[in-house]
């Protein structure tokens, strides 16, 4: 699975979080695709599922909830710009296209050729 978090200090600025298709398993646990070392993130907190071009963001029964833009949420469809918030982790949704053309990691050459 092709997954890009870029990792940002935890100083309130959210980190990026890229939709591709499969599964995103989300928590505390060391098997998840992103694993966040915190108390208020439970061992399987969240999973993101996207296929063709749906995304849902979907709350495993955490304690402390799942958030999207501000809302508790069970299951919520995403797009692009949308803010996923789980304990004092967030995330901003972008789209793979964004992702690839905007990534100043990514060598111009490299963005270029695509």
């Amino acid at each position: 699975m092709q997954t890009a978090v870029q990792k940002k200090p935890s100083n309130g600025i959210t980190s990026d979080l890229v939709l591709v298709p499969g599964v995103l398993e989300i928590g505390r646990a060391g098997q998840n695709h992103i694993c966040l070392d915190s108390p208020s993130i439970s061992h399987y907190h969240a999973k993101i599922v996207t296929y063709f071009h749906e995304s849902y963001l979907i709350d495993l029964s955490s304690e402390e909830g799942t958030f999207l833009n501000g809302k508790r949420v069970i299951k919520h469809s995403l797009k692009p710009g949308d803010i996923i918030q789980l304990g004092e982790y967030s995330f901003k949704v972008r789209s793979p296209s964004e992702w690839y053309f905007t990534d100043p990691a990514r060598p111009a050459t490299d963005r270029a050729s695509r």
